[in-house]
């Protein structure tokens, strides 16, 4: 790997919200990015998101909200409840996803492009690049993750358009799948259900991160 640090991004989709306030605390100095995920986005509304921007504070919060219309408005309610980053969908239409970054923008915050369902990743990382989306997404579908040459071709297309260190990556993430990702050297790691099933859940980080930064 290179010296940068890798940002490990903890992704909350089920639970209470005192059950993921507790998680967050057992697990907070080995994250760097905290997920309310789109469920709980469903469940809580930007509650939940409230309740961890008071609770963390020194940590970035992103809203998966998986914007696909009302850019601007959708990504000021994210933004001034406490996310610093939000989701849009790559899909979405282009002016919607200008009136995130813009309104992203104007306040401090990010825009998160997640290409899910997206089939011809370079032509449309192409344009978000262009409409300023400062992190795309690279979705791992179950059936694709061992699949060596698929993240090959998918990381090489998007390295060729945006820094490495503005991809970020889902699906499976362990220690095994990272072991297979570590060589594109994404600068964002989700981990979502590895996080929920694990029983020493500070090891397992600890784990990921150090196979994605050895």
């Amino acid at each position: 790997m290179d010296n940068k640090k890798i940002s490990i991004q903890a992704a909350l989709d089920y639970g209470t919200i005192n059950e993921c306030v507790e998680l967050i605390r057992e697990i907070q100095e080995q994250i760097d990015i905290i997920e309310i995920g789109t469920p709980q986005i469903f469940r809580y509304g930007v509650g939940l998101l409230t309740v961890l921007c008071e609770a963390f504070p020194k940590h970035t919060l992103l809203f998966d909200g998986k914007i696909v219309d009302a850019g601007a408005e959708e990504t000021r309610i994210a933004l001034e409840a406490g996310a610093g980053i939000v989701t849009v969908l790559a899909m979405a239409h282009n002016e919607t996803i200008r009136r995130a970054v813009l309104e992203a923008h104007s306040l401090g915050g990010r825009v998160f492009a997640d290409l899910l369902c997206v089939t011809d990743i370079a032509a449309r990382a192409e344009t978000l690049y262009g409409l300023g989306v400062d992190i795309v997404g690279l979705h791992i579908a179950v059936d694709l993750q061992n699949s060596n040459n698929t993240l090959n071709h998918e990381f090489e297309i998007l390295s060729n358009i945006f820094p490495k260190e503005r991809i970020a990556v889902a699906g499976g993430i362990n220690p095994d799948m990272a072991r297979q990702i570590a060589p594109y050297r994404p600068g964002i790691v989700i981990v979502g259900g590895a996080l929920r099933k694990a029983t020493d859940k500070q090891k397992l980080l600890i784990d990921i991160r150090a196979v994605m930064e050895e």
